[in-house]
């Protein structure tokens, strides 16, 4: 069976049920090969694998933390490998099948499916995290898998339709054409298909070059329940407050030498705009201001009809701090609202 393969597993939230679609999908994927599989869990989804891991073709490791390095320490006898977890484990899972060269299967137990498609990631090798090619994989879909992370998976969803506001807005800023994947992403994103499918395929279109916007670095710096819901509402509350009534404040200039300090990045990483694109953008602002109000009010309308109320708020100095540092950390739209001035107070 090629890489890429998707298996389908729709049975009821049933434990018993899941283990068995899973079974048979190990079988097939193990079956004519020799020496022994690995099973890659970490330490909330063992229990998937657990069942199939006193077979004596089968070695069980539960990834203790991030760091992928312990895995090259296992035998060569290991012909193939199939994880269950979350992205970091995909990741893992992955990088270790193409330094070895063995193919890949995974089960992944986040609705939003990181680490399942991407091609190239960080993953940590001895405490450093490198940039790694990972093994394109098979997948075994299993909605029973999912159940906890569905709500945030339709947050992200929200998230990627911000982005793509995003980048039309940045677009118009620098006088560029706007990115030829937005067409397809707004096709996915408007498609009556689950959550579940269009985080899939927007994911395979972020590894084809869409931006994933400031709405995920945003969620990853937030430690709370649902960081998608969190990122979603703030993003949705700044970016409609720039374009209903923000204006560049002409005697007020961000520290930008402070502002890199306090997120920790390098100074010279920092675009600073020189006065005419500064100018530019001014008058970019007042074209597009009244669609992109529209557009974020209508998405913002949607979602509400759509969702359910998510809770789990971060600690608001952690999502201030997390929002102040962002335009150093993404250099999005917040990097635009930044230098005019509007950022300051937050």
């Amino acid at each position: 069976m090629p890489d890429g393969t998707l298996y389908a597993a729709t049975t009821p939230a049933c434990g018993a049920m899941y283990e068995g679609r899973f079974s048979d999908a190990l079988l097939t994927f193990m079956r004519g090969r020799a020496g022994k599989a690995l099973l890659l869990s970490d330490g909330v989804s063992y229990g998937a694998l657990a069942p199939h891991s006193l077979t004596p073709r089968t070695l069980f490791l539960v990834l203790d933390g991030d760091d992928a390095l312990p895995l090259f320490a296992l035998p060569d006898e290991i012909a193939c490998v199939a994880a269950v977890g979350g992205a970091t484990v995909m990741r893992v899972a992955r990088f270790f099948a193409e330094v070895r060269g063995i193919p890949c299967l995974l089960a992944p137990t986040d609705a939003m499916q990181d680490g399942v498609y991407e091609r190239r990631a960080y993953v940590t090798i001895d405490g450093v995290p490198s940039s790694v090619f990972l093994k394109n994989a098979q997948t075994v879909c299993d909605e029973t898998l999912f159940a906890s992370s569905l709500n945030r998976a339709a947050y992200r969803v929200l998230l990627a339709r911000l982005a793509l506001l995003e980048g039309r807005a940045l677009a118009r800023f620098s006088g560029e054409e706007a990115s030829p994947l937005a067409e397809r992403a707004y096709a996915v994103l408007f498609a009556p298909q689950p959550v579940l499918q269009k985080n899939a395929a927007l994911r395979r279109l972020e590894c084809e070059g869409l931006s994933c916007g400031e709405g995920v670095p945003l969620a990853a710096l937030l430690s709370c329940e649902n960081p998608e819901y969190a990122a979603y509402r703030a993003l949705y509350a700044l970016y409609r407050a720039f374009f209903v009534c923000g204006k560049p404040r002409r005697y007020v200039a961000p520290d930008y030498r402070a502002r890199a300090a306090r997120a920790g990045v390098p100074y010279a990483a920092i675009a600073i705009p020189t006065e005419a694109e500064y100018a530019r953008r001014a008058l970019a602002l007042e074209r597009m201001r009244g669609a992109c109000a529209d557009e974020l009010a209508r998405i913002n309308r949607e979602g509400s009809a759509e969702l359910a109320y998510a809770g789990g708020l971060p600690d608001p100095a952690r999502l201030k701090d997390a929002l102040f540092s962002l335009p150093e950390r993404g250099g999005g739209l917040t990097a635009v609202i930044r230098d005019f001035g509007l950022m300051e107070d937050i």
